[in-house]
This record gives C-alpha cells, structure tokens and sequence, in this order.
C-alpha cells in the first residue's frame, strides 16, 4: 500500500469504503444473528483480524489521515455553537458508520505498537489525543458495544455474551498502555486517560472504559509503589484546579479510586491523603473540601484505619467552619461534601452534629430561594447541595429533614426548583419519608406538601427524567404498608394518568 500521496488518497478512500461496510455493516449482530453459524463466524473473523491488520498497515504508512482525524475532532470540540452539526460526531474520511468508526480506532489502539515511536508520540500528544479520539467514539454511538446481546434469543450462544464486547474494548485500551515504546509515552497515556476522565460528558461510556482499563493495569500490571504515586500526583493536580472538574468527572475519579486505592502502598497513600485534608483545612478552601468528599473512597476503609479517621477529621472541621462562611458559595461546597460523608460517618460511634447542621442548611435553602442576585448559578448549587444533604440525611432517619419538605411544598413554582437536577432531586427527597407513617392527622402538612410536590413534577411540561424519578418515588409509597390506605391522595386527580403507563409496565402492579 506504499505510493505516493496522490495514490494513497485514491487508494485510501477505496479501503475505507471497505472498513466501512465490513466494520459496520456486515458486523452488526442483527446480520450475524441470521447468518448460520458457520457463515458469521467466518464474517466475524474477517473484520477482527484480516480488517484490522490491514487499516494498521494503511494508518502506519499513511498516520496523516489519523492525524488529520484527530485535528478534525479539535475543530469539533472547540466549536462554541449548539447547532446539530455541532452536536454531531466527525467520523474518520470515508466512514459513515459509528461502528466502523469505533472500530478503527480500537484497531488503532490495540495494534499502537505498529506504529513508531514518533507516530505514538504524535498520537498521544495531540490536543486532542487517541484515548480522547476513542472515548469520543465510543459514546458517539455507545448501545453498538452491547448490541450483541440485542439480537434475538435463539441466536449463536457465542454472540449472547454481552460482557465480552465491552471488556474487549477495555482489554485494548490497557494493552495500548503496555506496548508503547517508552516509559514517557506511557507517561502521555496517563496524562490522556485523565483528561478523558475529567472531561467526559454526563454518562460517558468512552471513559468508564477508560477508567475499567487504567484500574485493570493497576490491579494485574503496575506496582504498588507506582501506582501511589501516579493517585498522589492526581490528587495534587485535581486540587489545583477543582472548578475545572465537572460533577461527572468527579464521579469517574470516585470510579477510578476505588479500584487503584485497593492496591496502593497503604501507609503512603494515607499520608499523601492526610496531608492533602491538612492543607484544604488550613486554607480554608471548602471547594477542594467539597472534591475530596466526592472522590475519595471513605466508605471502602474500616473503622479501624487511618484514612477513615481522615475522613472523621475532615467532616467535623467543615462543620465547625459554618458559623464562619458566609458566602453561600462556601456554604454549599460544604453541604455537597457532607451528603458524601454523613452515609458513611451515620452510624459511628462518635454522634455527628446533625441539629447544626441542619440548622445552617434549612436557613441557606431559604436565602437561596430569595436570592435576586443575577448570579443564580452559586445559589442553584446551593439548593441542590442541601436537598442532596436532606435525602441522605433522611434516609438515614434524620427527622427533621422532613422541614426542607415542607419548604419545598410551598416553593415548587419557584424556578429553582423546577430546574432539571433540583427537581430530580425534590422527587427523591419526597420518596425518602415513603415508610414514615403519615396517616395521623398531625402528619397533614407533609401530605400537603407531597401533594404539591407530585402535582407539579407529574405535569407534562417537566423534563421526561423528572416525571419518571416522580412515577419512582411514589412507587415507594404505593408499596409501604404503611401508607397504602393514603397514596391515592397523595396526587392530585389532573396529574393521576401520568402514573397509569408506569405502573402498568410494573408486572402486578395496582
């Protein structure tokens, strides 16, 4: 396939024409599933290994067509308009299927060891690198990774299995990492792979792969010692800069910690950890405070050990320091990290200070809902930071959490409230009190106010997510004994048929 330039564009865009059918069409698990056994095997063999020996051949001789990809993917990311070309995935020149796409790169990832040290080299320091190009890949269209068991179920049991799709992905991107050339490349995996974490969109299967794949090197290939310090220098670098991590990247962090922590030098992660909860408290900065509550695995240590202790520690320095906030900025990095903490700090024998807590949550909710200030976004986490707070708190049998109900009950016009994750959050909050008995006359407040909480969730012009987490939580009170004799009441009749579907889907339901 070696020629000139002029030969390998005429010829380039012959071969992935060919990619493109055999990667996404004549791989798809509908096409297979009605293939006889034989006959799909034979196809499946093709595109696995014959395809993907060839594009390795093509990319290596010819890595400007990667290269040009990924440039295309920068212009991409970097394009501030909400346009639906925007929005819409570039694929690599001549594919048209995300499969086939996907593919490409996977090939590109598993065989990285085709290409020189040079290629590797421009492919890992690109603005936007190969594990970015994959991840991207991925979530462009992400229900193929599993459409092999969406076929019907008297298809080739080989093809039900529907973890192997997944940890074949997850299997290249940790082969990548051990094949390439020289310790510095593998430096620039890691620095891509964190980049992939921190910034993936909300439910990015692209990077849980990544971080499957980065905890699966730590556990079977990496030694302790290099482990704890790859998490030390992640630590220091996330603290730096905490604004820049959105909530799901710090979700992804939380996911790759609990894997890596396992096989960490214990006594110097622990003083790494330690020494990182010193600093935040020394200076103050609730909004590092409020990261390390998200990211760090407390609940994965016993009683007994050190970094529990941390996290004791670091609980009860942000309580003490609410008396001193006073930007509701401060305020709500604090009550984020303490819904974190409290679940696993609950049931400790030291007894945590809810009634202060509380105190300063409830009166930070009710400014929040005042506020005029045209800088809404602090109060708006503000708002979701306590109701998080409330719902764990509740759940595990605070009480009087059950004021915030009654405050949102008579604020669910408020439009605070009825932004997308506030309102998902109201619904949760409603569903904690689902085995409080609320029959009593005295509990007549609370009904009201759960009558207007579902009222208004229910209503057609909220987000269908929020409808749905609405149909969920009132589920749970359909299902509590206690509260079976009162749910009807609970919804109002002009919302009452938009739980019917729902709970016709549920087998028995009534």
């Amino acid at each position: 396939i070696q020629g000139s330039d002029t030969v390998c564009n005429d010829r380039g865009s012959v071969a992935m024409a060919m990619f493109d059918v055999l990667f996404g069409e004549l791989s798809s698990s509908q096409l297979l599933a009605a293939m006889p056994k034989e006959i799909s095997t034979m196809v499946d063999h093709l595109v696995t290994t014959v395809s993907t020996k060839f594009a390795l051949s093509l990319f290596s001789v010819y890595p400007t067509m990667l290269l040009d990809y990924l440039s295309k993917l920068q212009h991409h990311v970097c394009r501030a308009d909400d346009s639906a070309d925007a929005k819409q995935l570039p694929l690599l020149e001549g594919i048209r299927s995300p499969i086939a796409n996907r593919e490409l790169l996977c090939a590109v990832v598993t065989g990285i060891s085709t290409f020189t040290e040079e290629q590797q080299n421009q492919l890992f320091t690109h603005a936007v690198p190969l594990l970015m190009a994959f991840s991207m890949a991925v979530d462009c269209d992400p229900a193929s990774v599993f459409s092999i068991t969406m076929g019907d179920s008297w298809a080739h049991s080989e093809q039900q299995l529907s973890a192997i799709e997944y940890e074949r992905l997850v299997c290249s991107l940790a082969l990548c990492a051990t094949k390439l050339a020289t310790p510095m490349l593998f430096g620039h995996w890691e620095t891509s792979a964190l980049r992939v974490i921190v910034q993936a969109p909300q439910g990015s299967l692209g990077a849980r792969m990544v971080v499957d794949a980065w905890g699966l090197l730590a556990i079977k290939v990496l030694s302790p010692s290099a482990v704890t310090s790859t998490v030390a220098g992640i630590i220091d670098v996330m603290t730096f800069s905490p604004e820049r991590i959105s909530e799901c990247g710090r979700f992804q962090l939380k996911q790759l910690f609990e894997q890596v922590f396992k096989v960490c030098d214990e006594d110097k992660i622990t003083q790494c950890v330690a020494r990182t909860c010193e600093r935040v408290v020394e200076q103050h900065n609730m909004a590092n405070f409020e990261l390390l509550c998200k990211v760090i695995p407390w609940h994965q240590f016993a009683p007994e050990s050190a970094i529990y202790s941390i996290g004791r520690s670091f609980l009860d320095s942000a309580i003490s320091q609410l008396d001193s906030c006073d930007s509701i900025r401060e305020r709500a990095a604090i009550f984020a990290g303490l819904s974190v903490l409290i679940p696993t700090y609950q049931l400790d024998n030291k007894a945590i200070a809810n009634d202060e807590i509380w105190r300063h949550a409830l009166t930070s909710f009710e400014k929040s809902l005042q506020n005029t200030s045209v800088d809404v976004a602090e109060w708006q986490h503000g708002i979701e930071s306590i109701l998080q707070l409330a719902i764990n708190m509740s759940e595990g049998g605070f009480s009087r959490s059950m004021e915030l109900l009654h405050v949102c009950g008579q604020n669910m016009s408020h439009a605070m409230l009825l932004k997308d994750q506030a309102a998902f959050l109201v619904a949760q909050l409603a569903g904690s009190f689902a085995s409080t008995d609320l029959v009593p006359h005295a509990m007549e407040p609370t009904k009201n106010a759960l009558r207007q909480i579902f009222g208004t969730l229910l209503q057609n012009t909220m987000p269908w997510i929020v409808r749905h987490q609405a149909c969920v939580q009132f589920i749970r009170f359909a299902t509590e004994s206690v509260n079976q004799s009162i749910t009807e009441s609970l919804v109002p009749e002009h919302v009452q048929e938009q739980l019917l579907p729902f709970i016709q889907c549920i087998p028995g339901g009534e």
